[in-house]
């Protein structure tokens, strides 16, 4: 769960959708100290029947707070399909509720995703809100290492393999001339040997000794 407060990025978490709220206190705190500046909130299909959702969702339509929720919908929380755990037929009709406006993209179209997020973000500037944005995607592989995704189809999965989104930005770049073939290739071969260096140098590190399990862990001063 990676974080970065330098670049303003608050870092995953594991509790499903317990960092919405935070996304939220982190809004306000934005339009209390006038800055220009908008909050992007990442969660999944999983989050949208919590409990802390709901009440985040309330609060930034109440004090118009210049935010983007992002529901990553992949059809799957863990192994539990969106048809069991909700009723609704799109999960952006749960800001309708809260008089936020919504919209739906297609997660596998990369420059439709960046597009619509990038013009929402501009009219929040102009003027703070609330927005809220259903990405449909879909998950390749299983949740973890122990889940062998034995609840979907191998038809379905390899339905929408043949709409991968860096497949098609491939096609449409290369189609306009921006990037051959052989330089995507570059591209690929670079990142997956920067991915598995970094495997390496994380297999080939030494365990931390027990006496740093508290280390960055609590805030300066602090003692467990």
């Amino acid at each position: 769960h990676f974080f970065n407060r330098q670049n303003h990025m608050y870092g995953g978490h594991a509790i499903v959708g317990a960092h919405v709220p935070l996304a939220v206190g982190l809004a306000f705190a934005i339009k209390y100290r006038d800055e220009d500046r908008v909050t992007l909130c990442f969660f999944g299909d999983g989050a949208i029947n919590q409990g802390s959702f709901h009440e985040a969702l309330n609060l930034a339509a109440l004090y118009k707070l210049p935010i983007v929720f992002i529901c990553e919908n992949n059809l799957f929380a863990m192994g539990t399909s969106v048809k069991r755990s909700t009723s609704l037929k799109q999960i952006v009709d749960r800001a309708e509720g809260y008089d936020i406006p919504g919209e739906i993209v297609d997660g596998m179209n990369f420059r439709e995703v960046r597009d619509k997020v990038a013009e929402i973000v501009d009219s929040i500037r102009k003027e703070p809100h609330p927005a809220f944005v259903e990405v449909r995607t879909y998950r390749y592989r299983g949740h973890s290492m122990s889940d062998p995704a034995s609840y979907r189809t191998k038809l379905e999965l390899e339905k929408y393999r043949l709409d991968d989104p860096i497949t098609r930005l491939r096609a449409q770049l290369t189609r306009e001339g921006k990037l051959t073939n052989e330089q995507f290739d570059l591209l690929d071969k670079r990142s997956k040997e920067m991915v598995l260096a970094s495997v390496k140098f994380a297999e080939a590190s030494p365990q931390p000794p027990i006496e740093k399990l508290h280390d960055f862990t609590y805030a300066d001063g602090a003692k467990p």
